[in-house]
């Protein structure tokens, strides 16, 4: 997560300023500096936002390495929405009729 105030990492006790990219453990009431965390083995807090987790994964990988291809983007079909909202109103208009005029002659 990104800090709002500054603040001293409780592991290495190095300085921590405010908008970087550090661990929050709220139940401690501390602040972890990326390396120290990354070092320790523990898994990243589950309320670690994903551009922190990018973040933190990105200083892992090393300069250079090619990174994964983006994960395919799901398009659906276009007017969806609008096809099922125009169901939806006709629908309702042919019960409308049918409830005032019956399904007879005169209701259709």
């Amino acid at each position: 997560m990104s800090l709002r105030r500054a603040d001293v990492c409780a592991s290495c006790a190095a300085s921590v300023p405010a908008g970087s990219t550090a661990w929050w453990i709220a139940n401690e009431r501390s602040v972890y500096c990326v390396p120290c965390r990354l070092q320790g083995g523990d898994p990243p807090d589950s309320r670690m936002s994903n551009a922190a987790a990018a973040t933190a994964t990105a200083t892992q990988a090393p300069i250079g390495a090619p990174l994964p291809p983006p994960p395919p983007i799901e398009v659906g079909t276009a007017g969806i929405s609008a096809r099922q909202e125009y169901e939806r109103r006709t629908s309702k208009a042919e019960r409308q009729v049918e409830a005032k005029w019956g399904t007879g002659r005169i209701g259709r």
